[in-house]
């Protein structure tokens, strides 16, 4: 990596990652603050996306660096989140999901990576199909943000 080190880009990161207050993921799921455990549920997933949206961006813009990067963040993102350990142990595992279903696509394609996501918060197969475009388009959206804000 030649213009910025590793703890710069983490930092980086870190900052913007805490910054997300997922009020706005809610508000497209309809989900309000009377079902505390569905809101749970969603900020963990989108928590988990948007940590492998970020290492997407990673692998993309530094590709000799990226696994470095991401492994250095995972390492150190208890520290700031707060969350106990079994909470981030599940994190850590929700994002090697997400990972993996971006693999085939990479940023090309977030439909599959949001019917996952809705299958995991909502129940119903209705309440999934009418949001799971929304949330495409929102992924999107915050894939951009995250790669424009990478360095």
């Amino acid at each position: 990596m030649t213009a910025y080190t590793v703890e710069e880009v983490v930092r980086r990161f870190a900052a913007l990652f805490l910054s997300f207050d997922y009020e706005k993921e809610y508000a497209l799921l309809g989900i309000s603050r009377l079902h505390p455990h569905r809101r749970k549920r969603a900020r963990h997933e989108f928590m988990a996306l948007y940590i492998s949206l970020w290492r997407l961006a990673l692998e993309k813009s530094m590709p000799q660096d990226a696994e470095e990067i991401s492994q250095t963040y995972l390492e150190t993102m208890g520290e700031e989140l707060k969350e106990d350990d079994k909470e981030l142990r599940l994190l850590r595992q929700q994002v090697e999901v997400y990972d993996t279903l971006l693999a085939p696509t990479k940023d090309g394609d977030f439909k599959e990576i949001s019917q996952f996501l809705l299958k995991n918060v909502f129940k119903d197969d209705k309440e999934r199909e009418n949001l799971a475009l929304k949330i495409s388009l929102a992924v999107r959206e915050t894939y951009n943000l995250i790669f424009e804000r990478l360095v």
